[in-house]
């Protein structure tokens, strides 16, 4: 009985430090914020950017992240996001990118994913491979050979 009470302790324990802990962060950190229309976020924080791409790229990420966008700054790291919920950790939203982006070679969209750390770095990259697709990947020296 002991046994089980420990398992069920520690399963509590990482529940809260892997799922509830960054929410909260985030939540907490987001209290003081004003809630951003994408029109708003796009004219405060990417105005220098392609405007369609970008709201797209905008669209694409509020409709696959568990979490209000207009809430999120620029800033803010895509860690945060990840709290272990099926349909709104990071490992579903890059599954849906890449499903998005099924023209760019797997390992380039891997290599290019791997270096986001921030919701402007995911904007950023999103709306640049819709963009360009393959012609940013091949200017890169990237293939699609799965041996690389």
């Amino acid at each position: 009985m002991l046994q089980l009470a420990s398992i069920i302790l520690c399963a509590t324990l990482l529940w809260l430090a892997t799922d509830w802990y960054p929410r909260a962060r985030l939540m907490k950190k987001s209290r003081s914020r004003k809630l951003l229309s994408l029109e708003a976020m796009y004219d405060e924080y990417f105005q220098d950017a392609d405007k369609a791409s970008v709201m797209s790229s905008l669209e694409f990420f509020q409709q696959n992240v568990d979490f209000p966008v207009g809430l999120l700054r620029p800033e803010d790291g895509m860690d945060t996001l990840n709290w272990g919920l099926p349909e709104g950790s990071l490992d579903y939203l890059y599954t849906a990118t890449a499903a998005l982006l099924s023209s760019v070679p797997t390992n380039t969209l891997e290599s290019e994913l791997a270096n986001v750390e921030t919701v402007r770095d995911y904007i950023s990259t999103l709306s640049r491979l819709r963009r360009t697709g393959l012609n940013q990947s091949q200017h890169a020296g990237l293939t699609d050979d799965p041996r690389h």
